[in-house]
C-alpha cells in the first residue's frame, strides 16, 4: 500500500501526468500481481487534498475546464463548468455542479443521508441556475442502491436535470486505465 500513498502525493504535490509518470514507472519496478483488486489510499489524503483532486480529475480526465472555488463559502460548490459534456450514453449541457464527498474512514459506503446539506445547497444552486447537472466525486464506496437513490433525490429537485456520482471504484477504475 505504501507505493499508492505515495503515488496520491505525488499527483497532490505534481498534477495529473505525474500520475501517469508514477504509474508507468511503478509498472516497471514492482512485479505484477494477480491480484483483481487495486486501491489508492484515497482516505489518507484529508478532504482539501481530496477535493484538489477532484478538480484534477474533472479537468484532466473528464476533459473539462473548471472553475475550482475557495475551501470556505464556496455556496455548496467545490467546482464548477459550463457547455457540454459527452458521456457514454450521450451528451449532456448546461450548468454544472461539482461536489466532492470526502471520508477519512477507508470503509465507509455513501447512503443519502450523508448527503443532507448538499440536498439543501443543491436546491439554492437550481434555483440560480448553477446546477443543471450535479456531479458528487467522492471517496466512499457507492452501492447500486445508493446510487439510484442519490440520483432520484438530486434529479426531484426543480432545476436539476442529470445527477452523476462517482466514487471511490470509479476513481480507481479511470487511475487504472491511465497506465494501460
Amino acid at each position: 500500500m505504501r507505493q499508492y500513498r505515495c503515488l496520491i502525493k505525488s499527483y497532490k504535490i505534481s498534477g495529473y501526468v505525474t500520475i501517469r509518470h508514477q504509474l508507468h514507472k511503478m509498472d516497471k519496478e514492482i512485479p505484477k500481481a494477480q491480484a483483481q483488486d487495486v486501491s489508492y489510499e484515497l482516505h489518507t489524503l484529508g478532504w482539501k487534498a481530496f477535493q484538489e483532486l477532484c478538480i484534477t480529475i474533472t479537468s484532466e480526465i473528464l476533459g473539462q475546464t473548471v472553475q475550482n472555488y475557495l475551501t470556505s463559502k464556496d455556496g455548496g460548490r467545490d467546482g464548477a463548468f459550463s457547455g457540454k459534456w459527452n458521456l457514454e450514453k450521450g451528451g449532456v449541457e448546461g450548468s454544472f455542479t461539482i461536489q466532492c464527498k470526502y471520508s477519512s474512514n477507508k470503509d465507509n459506503k455513501l447512503k443519502i443521508s450523508a448527503l443532507t446539506d448538499e440536498l439543501n445547497k443543491a436546491e439554492k444552486l437550481a434555483k440560480k441556475g448553477l446546477a443543471d447537472n450535479y456531479i458528487i466525486i467522492t471517496n466512499y464506496q457507492i452501492t447500486g442502491k445508493a446510487d439510484e437513490e442519490i440520483k432520484k433525490a438530486f434529479e426531484s429537485i426543480e432545476g436539476i436535470r442529470n445527477c452523476v456520482v462517482l466514487g471511490a471504484e470509479w476513481i480507481t477504475l479511470k487511475f487504472t486505465r491511465v497506465h494501460d
